[in-house]
């Protein structure tokens, strides 16, 4: 069985492990504008962008969310030292996301996937 402390870095690992040049890495910066135009949508303001990045947000939103929920499940742990509260809902997902990506754009040229999980495991840290 694999420990709670070494599951977290198996999985960034493997979702962060760099694919051939050919492959289509998505970065928070690309995901940016999208997951802005997500909150004013979900706000009621007028939408600036376009509807595709809008629904990638979403959609890596809730796949992410998805897939951390499943490991916890699979390994029996707490979410990857990832604790997002069940009341949570996807826009605050979303604009803890955009918190971080505005509080490091040192890191805007990195893996969205990665950012997200990252951004998440600072908002909702597992208490042991």
């Amino acid at each position: 069985m694999i420990s709670r402390s070494m599951l977290l870095p198996c999985v960034l690992g493997l979702i962060l492990y760099p694919f051939p040049s050919s492959s289509i890495e998505i970065t928070g910066a690309q995901v940016m504008n999208g997951c802005r135009d997500d909150v004013r949508s979900m706000d009621g303001d007028q939408i600036l962008g376009d509807r595709f990045d809008i629904g990638y947000c979403s959609g890596m939103v809730n796949g992410v969310r998805n897939t951390i929920d499943y490991y916890s499940l699979l390994f029996n742990i707490d979410q990857m030292d990832v604790c997002i509260p069940i009341e949570a809902n996807a826009g605050q997902l979303v604009r803890v996301f955009l918190k971080y990506l505005d509080d490091h754009p040192e890191e805007l040229h990195e893996n969205a996937t990665g950012l997200m999980i990252a951004s998440w495991s600072f908002a909702f840290p597992c208490s042991d």
